[in-house]
């Protein structure tokens, strides 16, 4: 019988780390066989060819033997791990839970610990883990009025929602038929600039115009980023449209949304329908 692999969750970060103060990450395991487990949490900093070793926890065989253990407390396996004054952690915990009638295995590791310190050159390291992949960006479905009449303005609506405060790119283009080329609409952009400083619940995101052409159908603002309880953070974005059915009619809009430290563009599209006797939909 194949089994699956383990999963990790994403890393859950502070909104902002500040120097000299510390702050968790934390993060789940999910095993799903009670095996010989291995987490080795490894820095790779700017300007350095290969990744220090953190950490290095250890579940044996001999410790999954015997009677059955809800909680299992996994080894400190730091023989070949580099000490680092900027982290600090503990071993985690193997916990046993039941999902769905199906067994899983949850290790919970005890937050690690992230401080300001110096890298070996003498400067300051700060947000060492700034550059950790994420969950890329998730486009919701493109929300539009049942109906559009010719010369009436109508709103298409939509969120995004991204996993970590960093520059967010949100790209929204029009192609039409018999072009071979997407018009560029309009472009957000959220920087990094805007996420230093004191924490904010509500950022506005900068309007990069510069390389958009202007049309006529459409019309937008720029959205506002908005952190949420859960910790994730939604971008509420609309833009408003008075179609021309000469040319309108089937064209297609495209949004995209592009993290700095994701691999994956996001992207979400609709086509516009157009009647010719002033009555058009979205599909």
């Amino acid at each position: 019988m194949v089994l699956k692999p383990p999963k990790i969750s994403l890393i859950r970060t502070p909104f902002e780390i500040n120097k000299g103060e510390e702050s968790n990450l934390d993060w789940d395991v999910t095993v799903f066989s009670p095996e010989v487990v291995n987490i080795v949490i490894r820095v790779k900093r700017k300007g350095k060819q290969e990744a220090k070793i953190l950490f290095h926890w250890e579940l044996p065989a001999s410790k999954l033997s015997g009677p059955k253990k809800v909680i299992i407390p996994l080894n400190d396996a730091s023989d070949l791990c580099e000490k680092d004054d900027s982290f600090s952690s503990e071993a985690p915990e193997l916990q046993l839970c039941v999902l769905a009638n199906i067994f899983g295995l949850i290790i919970i590791p005890e937050q690690s610990k992230l401080k300001e310190s110096d890298d070996d050159s003498g400067r300051a390291v700060e947000k060492t883990i700034c550059h950790v992949e994420r969950e890329p960006a998730k486009i919701s479905l493109i929300k539009t009025p049942f109906e559009i009449n010719k010369g009436e303005e109508s709103k298409l609506v939509w969120d995004v929602t991204v996993f970590s405060p960093e520059v967010v790119n949100i790209v929204i283009r029009v192609k039409r038929k018999g072009k071979q080329e997407a018009k560029k609409l309009f472009h957000w952009e959220l920087p990094a600039s805007k996420l230093s400083g004191p924490k904010k619940v509500i950022i506005p995101l900068n309007n990069a115009s510069d390389l958009c052409e202007k049309d006529v159908s459409f019309r937008a603002e720029a959205p506002k980023l908005q952190r949420m309880d859960s910790g994730s953070f939604r971008i509420s974005c609309s833009i408003t449209l008075c179609p021309d059915i000469s040319k309108d009619d089937g064209a297609e809009i495209l949004i995209e949304v592009k993290q700095d430290t994701s691999e994956n563009t996001s992207t979400e599209s609709t086509v516009l329908k157009v009647k010719a006797d002033n009555f058009c939909i979205l599909y």
